[in-house]
């Protein structure tokens, strides 16, 4: 019987097809670099900006009525704004601020000259999309001239260039500016005028109050004010020390010179038409006291026994009077726009931290040639 042996052949793996693979190109990864925008690099470039398109920019340097206020802003943007006072100022600024300056006279001198001849034509220019408000102001001129009782003068009183120098008393709309280019040819002649009159009413307040006028207008309709103006100053003469004397720390003409230290309401004033006739007295006696009392407090502190820290401020102190003297251009002079009478009035502008006070117990006995100094570069400067 045959047996059929099958061989056992070995079989071949089945052939599976496969996806041809496609390598992903290589990621190339760059390394990230940041270039910071400093504050410094941001305000230069507005420097610069500023330097090379002056008319994109508003000069507030003569209209700012806060001298934290800036110096120039951005009339496209008003959030981007630059101090010369800044930290981050350039050296070249000085000559940036005397071409601004050379620009404003000579657009001054030229709105000059062209209100100059339209003063030859006032028809043609009053025919002009301004006509009206011209016309408007020449009346108001006119009405000053003849009715000047019907005006508020500001021109003592106003704390800001800004301000009007006459006012309507029933229309406080109707101001007038003695910068405008409006102005009449004869408002000096005017100006005098009121000058005069307003010394004669002075002179004529005083010889009344001398004769006795004061006494028989409190018994008037105003005495009630009157009485109580009186009995303010005589509790001045009586006890000084229960009234605040701030002649020489206020900083408008407004502002009362003496305020009582309980009472704030109690106020008085040097030019009020009430004052009674021995304040000029008063004012002496007042003057000597506090002259007293400065000369104690100096032996005093001169008297104290000095200390290692008292030294140093001292020496500090005398080393940044130096300072000025040597180099002033280093220092900002806030003597005419400080904010209020503690501010200091000289600051150096590298350091905000180093500052100086004209009335300090530490300046020098040079310090008033200096400041004469200081006033003549200034007045030669503008």
């Amino acid at each position: 019987m045959l047996t059929l042996r099958r061989a056992l052949v070995p079989c071949a793996a089945p052939r599976v097809a496969m996806a041809p693979v496609r390598l992903a190109p290589a990621v190339l990864r760059t390394r990230e670099v940041r270039v910071m925008w400093s504050k410094r690099d941001e305000t230069l470039a507005n420097w610069e900006q500023l330097r090379s398109n002056p008319d994109e920019w508003y000069d507030n340097r003569t209209r700012k009525t806060n001298p934290k206020a800036p110096d120039f802003v951005r009339k496209d943007d008003r959030a981007v704004a630059l101090w010369i006072d800044g930290r981050d100022v350039p050296t070249w600024v000085e000559e940036l601020l005397h071409d601004l300056d050379s620009r404003q006279v000579n657009r001054r001198q030229q709105r000059d000259s062209e209100s100059g001849d339209e003063r030859g034509g006032r028809g043609e220019r009053r025919s002009g999309p301004g006509g009206g408000r011209q016309a408007a102001e020449a009346a108001n001129w006119e009405a000053l001239r003849s009715n000047p009782d019907e005006w508020y003068d500001n021109r003592n009183r106003k704390t800001s260039d800004r301000q009007p120098d006459f006012v309507r008393r029933d229309d406080r709309n109707s101001a007038l500016w003695l910068d405008s280019r409006g102005v009449p040819e004869w408002v000096d002649e005017l100006l005098a005028e009121l000058d005069e009159r307003q010394a004669a009413r002075r002179e004529q307040r005083v010889a009344e109050r001398a004769a006795g006028g004061g006494d028989e207008r409190q018994e008037g309709g105003g005495g009630r004010r009157g009485a109580e103006e009186l009995a303010n100053w005589e509790s001045l003469r009586a006890n000084p020390i229960e009234w605040y004397d701030n002649r020489s720390r206020k900083t408008s003409d407004r502002q009362p010179d003496f305020v009582r230290r309980d009472d704030r309401r109690a106020a008085l004033w040097l030019d009020s038409r009430g004052a009674p006739p021995w304040v000029g007295d008063l004012l002496a006696e007042l003057d000597a006291a506090a002259q007293a009392r400065r000369q104690q407090r100096q032996a005093e502190r001169s008297a104290a026994p000095s200390t290692p820290e008292l030294e140093a401020k001292r020496a500090a102190e005398a080393a940044n009077w130096e300072s000025l003297r040597a180099n002033p251009e280093a220092w900002f002079d806030n003597r005419n726009n400080k904010q209020t009478p503690k501010s200091p009035d000289f600051r150096k502008k590298d350091d905000r931290t180093q500052a100086l006070w004209v009335t300090s117990y530490g300046a020098p006995e040079w310090l008033n040639e200096l400041l004469s100094e200081l006033d003549a570069r200034q007045g030669a400067r503008y």
